[in-house]
């Protein structure tokens, strides 16, 4: 496509723009600054006439001096300014200057006021000054959700809503399809993380539903795979709003395209209800089988939950000391006894890890993965599978110490073992890791910077595979 040439518009400066902002000494005016900031910013909030009295004030300091007196209330008030910036905005003599005042309050609120001007105001020159304005507080971190008015749609009646499992990030997909009014349907994603909340969104105005149905499939088969089980849109409509209030949370800033996708969710009826849960995964039923919570370290052999392994830095710390513990043990079954203090110190190590990892927030954040998982793997067809995933989420609930749930007990123990796997691929390839002609028929040897080299027993057992297919210690 050719580009479009912008043309230069030149001629007399619009109403209301001043060239640049030029200094000026307030020391003469610091009575009247006095007197706005009283009426101003400590009445809460200001009514219209005292905002209206006070604009008169400005404007009696005269064009050279009221843009600076704008700024100065800007700075000195913060958030607390916004109503007298907000009516300046107003006012077409004053709307540049206000503009420019609402630059240094770094806060959502002047943002959204400022996003609203620069997408509304018939000033072409403080339309500019509003857009510089929005990227100077994008670009020092202040995030705000831009109001979106658009005309209803016609809600089309719903042919599938699915939710995937959550990944080793804490990601999940949910898509909600309608039918489409000329046929095919039309379908939106959104891409929800536990930690960020909403992180993008995207959707087809038409597509055909057996297109749409084999994308769904080829998901299950990708590596890793990613698997859907039908929800309710009641349930859907919880989890995107609970990931819309984590993007407030943590100042994240919503993708652009979930105000074009939002609409397809639907409005809720004033009697409508989220279906009961599921009664054998119930508090009630989960509490009285505790050999569901020995039986969870199972999960991590799932498609679902195999991938759930801490990050490398999360385990880097406590890395040294568990490797040598494993050094250690092999060397006592190559002499062909059983170290019990290896046996105790894994446990103290292990359990320290999940100790200083899984505080309260990232305790609380599993805790919820395992609830929705519960119920993704009931509706996937693996009961027993969904019995643990709630006995786990239960505990967590209950306040029960981290480091005493088998689950994360076994989660941090894999995520070690994969790390000293990567070590050792990682040596292997640089060649520290030296192997000799008569060594060939043996397990390499482990070598660590300060260990001198300890030779490994013959294999036991054949190794087990992480969930990357790196081989693991036994």
């Amino acid at each position: 496509m050719a580009k479009v040439k912008k043309r230069s518009l030149r001629g007399p400066r619009p109403a209301g723009q001043s060239p640049a902002p030029v200094p000026v000494d307030l020391t003469a005016y610091e009575a009247t600054l006095a007197d706005l900031a009283e009426q101003l910013l400590k009445t809460e909030p200001p009514t219209s006439e005292t905002v209206a009295a006070a604009l008169a004030q400005i404007r009696e300091l005269g064009q050279a001096v009221a843009p600076a007196a704008l700024s100065w209330l800007a700075q000195k008030g913060g958030i607390q300014a916004l109503p007298v910036l907000e009516a300046a905005l107003m006012d077409e003599t004053l709307a540049w200057a206000a503009v420019q005042a609402l630059a240094r309050v770094k806060e959502p609120a002047a943002a959204q006021l400022l996003d609203s001007v620069a997408r509304t105001h018939a000033n072409r020159a403080v339309v500019k000054a509003a857009r510089k304005a929005l990227y100077e507080l994008r670009r020092a971190g202040v995030m705000w959700e831009t109001p979106v008015e658009e005309a209803p749609r016609e809600e089309r009646p719903l042919y599938k809503v699915l939710a995937s499992q959550i990944d080793s990030e804490g990601t999940r997909s949910i898509w909600v399809a309608r039918r489409g009014a000329f046929g095919g349907l039309r379908v939106a994603n959104f891409i929800l993380n536990e930690v960020v909340g909403i992180k993008d969104c995207y959707g087809a105005e038409r597509i055909g539903k057996v297109d749409f149905d084999r994308l769904i499939e080829d998901a299950a088969q990708d590596s890793p795979p990613f698997i859907y089980a039908e929800i309710g849109l009641p349930h859907a409509r919880r989890l995107i709003e609970e990931a819309r209030a984590q993007n407030k949370e943590t100042g994240s800033q919503l993708p652009l395209d979930f105000y074009t996708w939002k609409d397809i969710l639907g409005e809720p009826s004033p009697d409508e209800v989220e279906p009961q849960p599921v009664v054998e995964l119930s508090p009630e039923v989960v509490s009285g089988h505790p050999e569901w919570l020995d039986q969870a370290p199972g999960l991590l052999d799932l498609p679902a939950c195999r991938f759930w392994l801490l990050e490398r830095e999360l385990v880097e710390p406590y890395v040294d000391y568990y490797t040598r513990n494993v050094v250690r043990g092999l060397e006592s079954q190559a002499e062909g006894i059983t170290d019990l203090g290896v046996v105790q110190n894994e446990g103290i190590i292990v359990r320290r890890v999940v100790r200083e990892v899984f505080d309260e927030k990232r305790a609380a954040r599993m805790q919820r993965r395992l609830e929705e998982t519960a119920l993704l793997l009931w509706l996937t067809g693996q009961p027993e599978a969904a019995r643990w995933a709630a006995a786990t989420a239960l505990a967590l609930a209950a306040g029960t110490p981290p480091e005493e749930v088998p689950f994360l007990y076994e989660l941090a123990r894999r995520s070690l073992d994969l790390r000293i796997a990567e070590i050792l691929a990682e040596l292997k390839e640089s060649g520290a890791l030296d192997e000799g002609e008569e060594e060939e028929e043996k397990p390499p040897l482990i070598l660590l910077p300060g260990d001198a080299r300890h030779p490994q027993p013959g294999p036991v057992d054949e190794p087990r595979k992480s969930a990357g297919g790196v081989y693991l210690p036994k």
